[in-house]
């Protein structure tokens, strides 16, 4: 009877921890997911002091590239512009064709740590609209 028992509280303890576990990684994926989503759409985020100053931008619109740690996770963000992406330019502009409106790709891997293996990552398109 205590042989049985004892199975079942190990047994117990095993389901629980299994649960605990599963319940961690589908947290990880969820908020590396949604952070790889947000910095898709946010180019230069709103963080914390402690950390705001490890984001880090080089090139210019349309060819970004920014890295930096965003909710814990090392977080590198890819934005890429090509002319045939253009979708409008300024004919009265000088010089004349000034683009005011380019299609980018934005590519976000989100790693847990600098160079770590990925965690989320993410894709998709932009429109942007140049200020006049």
């Amino acid at each position: 009877m205590l042989l049985i028992a004892v199975l079942g509280l190990i047994s117990v303890t095993g389901l629980f921890l299994y649960a605990a576990e599963s319940a961690k990684k589908a947290q990880v994926a969820s908020t590396a997911m949604i952070t790889a989503i947000s910095v898709a759409y946010d180019d230069s985020p709103w963080l914390d002091p402690s950390v705001a100053g490890t984001w880090s931008s080089t090139g210019t619109l349309p060819n970004l590239s920014s890295s930096g740690w965003v909710n814990g996770y090392w977080v590198t963000r890819s934005e890429t512009g090509l002319a045939a992406d253009v979708i409008a330019t300024d004919p009265l502009s000088v010089p004349a064709g000034k683009v005011v409106m380019q299609s980018t790709r934005v590519d976000v891997v989100v790693r847990f740590s600098q160079g770590g293996n990925p965690a989320a990552s993410f894709s998709t398109r932009l429109i942007r609209q140049a200020t006049p």
